[in-house]
């Protein structure tokens, strides 16, 4: 989480940031220059999982954040996105609502 307690994807990813690049997008922290996505209700994940993969294969792809409220999914797509090796998708067990509400800085979404 950022000091403002909403949430950095690229610390979370372990994407070491530049001073002095584009300003803050959506959730993501500031200085980030790569697309953030989110997807609401990811279900069992395929649909984002096979979006993370084909974002991987391209130079400053999207970083993808999946939102699903039931943990036995959430940890469903989590498990798959380690097996699989998609380093560029972050998976939340929570509410969408909550999620939007809580986690994200205003405007930003």
């Amino acid at each position: 989480f950022s000091e403002q307690g909403t949430l950095d994807v690229h610390k979370l990813l372990g994407q070491e940031e530049e001073e002095g690049q584009a300003e803050e997008q959506g959730i993501a922290s500031a200085g980030s220059t790569r697309p953030l996505a989110i997807e609401l209700g990811a279900g069992t994940g395929e649909w984002v999982l096979q979006q993370a993969k084909e974002e991987l294969r391209k130079s400053g792809g999207r970083v993808w954040v999946c939102v699903e409220v039931r943990l036995d999914r959430a940890w469903e797509i989590w498990s798959k996105a380690v097996v699989e090796r998609v380093s560029n998708l972050v998976v939340v067990c929570a509410d969408s609502a909550r999620f939007l509400i809580e986690w994200c800085p205003p405007s930003s979404v």
